[in-house]
């Protein structure tokens, strides 16, 4: 029998006489090693024809394409969409052009090092669970030769351990609210803040609402199923959002700034240009961390403090976990709660059977919670005008200023109005 095994230089001496007595070996094991070779490279040539026409995976994102529509297409009711969401946010940027022989475990260690960081440290844990199945799913087809999740553990992360708490008290609301009024935080998020806290609402599918979605006079805003988290359920309906009298509020203040002839949250002032497109829902967020993490990064703001609050670091979502908290303690049911906040029913027989849209019971909610919100409000401009009573004066002349068209000093008369504010009960 003869075998052709190469080429001298490619192939040395020492080199052909190892792979000669690997052949002999064969043989004295019965096997044609012939027939092994030839079917070796038959595979070898299968596999890059398949690799060119596209069907097997090469990349991280090219495994979790084919996974997302042969797994998750047929096995998750949303078809895969809150998985794709959380890989497109945090992992396939990072990942998703590395060839699967060169991901190390380092790379998805560090990965998850990085969304611990942001806070995400739950976020971690699905990434991972995902990312384990993923590589499970990939193994039977040997696209992969080994699970480099192995050894990795959700609690290095926290990724299993309990879902953030933090919760504003209503001291906290108030102190929330003297602090924005002396804050250099551009206005439109100051009025994004008290929005999302009233509504309860994901910052995320708040700054992506149109004036299309609105309706000022029956106070009722609408929020389109492509505009909320995708969630593992079959069906997502329009979520319909009462507006109190506090959420109102704040929303016309909002649509008499420049820009939101399109988006309430234009991501320019021309929102009635062509390429008319929502802020980025990540301004707000940083916005807040930054004027809470005491340290001044390069091009952000000098003012690292000014809404630090007693009970630690918050973020724009525990507004929507103070909304749900404070509605309880005014004594709204759970369930209704629930559906204020658009979350799936957990219990699929009462998901099935339990159908009322309960909208009599969530404007009530939703009024009770602005009124609560308002006596806070009022209660903090009360105390901020006593502790920043200069700073008041000099708005009230300028408003004063500003509605007569004149100056005041040229008038006595109009400066004594101007200058007894303490003495009317203003203050």
């Amino acid at each position: 029998m003869t075998i052709h095994i190469g080429t001298y230089p490619e192939i040395t001496f020492a080199g052909a006489r190892d792979i000669a007595a690997g052949y002999r070996a064969q043989l004295a094991r019965g096997d044609d090693p012939k027939a092994a070779l030839e079917r070796e490279q038959s595979e070898a040539k299968a596999q890059q024809l398949a690799i060119a026409q596209g069907e097997i995976p090469e990349t991280f994102r090219q495994l979790f394409d084919r996974w997302k529509q042969d797994y998750l297409a047929h096995n998750h009711d949303d078809g895969g969409a809150h998985i794709q969401g959380m890989f497109d946010r945090h992992v396939l940027e990072h990942l998703g052009e590395l060839r699967l022989e060169h991901i190390k475990q380092i790379h998805l260690a560090t990965l998850l090092d990085k969304m611990r960081e942001k806070g995400l440290t739950r976020s971690c844990g699905i990434v991972l669970d995902a990312t384990r199945q993923m590589l499970k799913f990939a193994m039977p087809f040997d696209w992969i030769q080994r699970d480099f999740t192995m050894g990795l553990r959700k609690s290095v992360w926290n990724g299993d351990g309990e879902a953030r708490a933090r919760v504003l008290t209503d001291a906290e609301i108030k102190a929330l609210y003297k602090q924005l009024r002396s804050s250099d935080l551009n206005p439109r998020w100051k009025h994004a803040i008290w929005f999302i806290l009233a509504c309860g609402t994901r910052a995320e599918e708040t700054l992506l609402a149109r004036r299309g979605d609105l309706d000022i006079d029956a106070r009722e805003w609408f929020i389109p199923v492509d505009n909320q988290k995708k969630l593992n359920t079959s069906v997502q309906l329009v979520h319909a959002v009462h507006l109190s009298e506090f959420a109102a509020t704040h929303l016309k203040a909002l649509l008499d700034m420049p820009g939101t002839d399109v988006f309430v949250f234009p991501a320019r002032l021309r929102s009635d240009a062509p390429d008319a497109r929502p802020a980025d829902s990540k301004t707000l967020t940083k916005a807040v961390r930054d004027r809470q993490r005491g340290v001044q990064l390069a091009g952000k703001t000098a003012n690292t403090t000014e809404l630090q609050l007693a009970g630690g670091d918050w973020d724009v979502h525990d507004l929507r976990r103070t909304m749900s908290t404070v509605m309880q303690e005014l004594g709204v049911e759970s369930d209704v709660i629930d559906k204020c906040q658009n979350h799936v029913q957990p219990n699929p027989i009462r998901r099935t059977y339990q159908r009322s849209p309960l909208t009599a019971p969530m404007a009530e909610a939703w009024d009770a919670l602005g009124a609560h919100l308002t006596k806070l409000c009022m209660d903090a401009e009360q105390e901020w005008r006593k502790e920043h009573r200069e700073e008041y004066l000099r708005e009230l002349r300028e408003a004063a200023v500003k509605a007569t068209g004149k100056a005041t000093h040229k008038s006595p008369a109009k400066r004594q109005q101007v200058t007894n504010f303490d003495d009317a009960g203003d203050i």
